[in-house]
């Protein structure tokens, strides 16, 4: 079965169970692309039982685009690999999972009203 591609700038030290996990349910490749931001945590080497390639942003349209993956999960991270990540994933019939993690729920009036709306849906 061809791996799940996982995007993310770096691998945070503390994510790295996670990972590990995730893999072993879902089978994930990590695709990491660098960049400045290690989220706020220290920034690790991935999990070495767990795939992983390193890449630019632009080349992400064609790691996706490549017919290797089953699906893609992006986070907000790249100002060029997220919106690479869904036109590819989009164009080539491949799910697209966003994956972000907020430190706090949004309390805004639209927040609160969109977030009984998406529960709505959870089962």
């Amino acid at each position: 079965m061809k791996p799940v591609l996982f995007l993310t700038g770096h691998v945070a030290a503390d994510r790295r169970g996670a990972l590990r996990e995730l893999h072993a349910a879902a089978g994930i490749e990590l695709g990491l692309f660098g960049g400045p931001d290690a989220h706020g945590a220290p920034a690790a080497d991935p999990p070495p039982d767990v795939p992983c390639r390193r890449l630019a942003q632009r080349e992400v349209w064609s790691a996706v685009a490549g017919g290797d993956y089953r699906a893609v999960i992006a986070g907000t991270g790249g100002r060029l690999a997220l919106p690479a990540a869904f036109a590819a994933a989009r164009r080539h019939g491949l799910p697209f999972v966003f994956w972000t993690a907020l430190w706090r729920a949004p309390r805004t009036p639209a927040d609160r009203k969109s977030t009984r709306l998406n529960s709505s849906h959870i089962t």
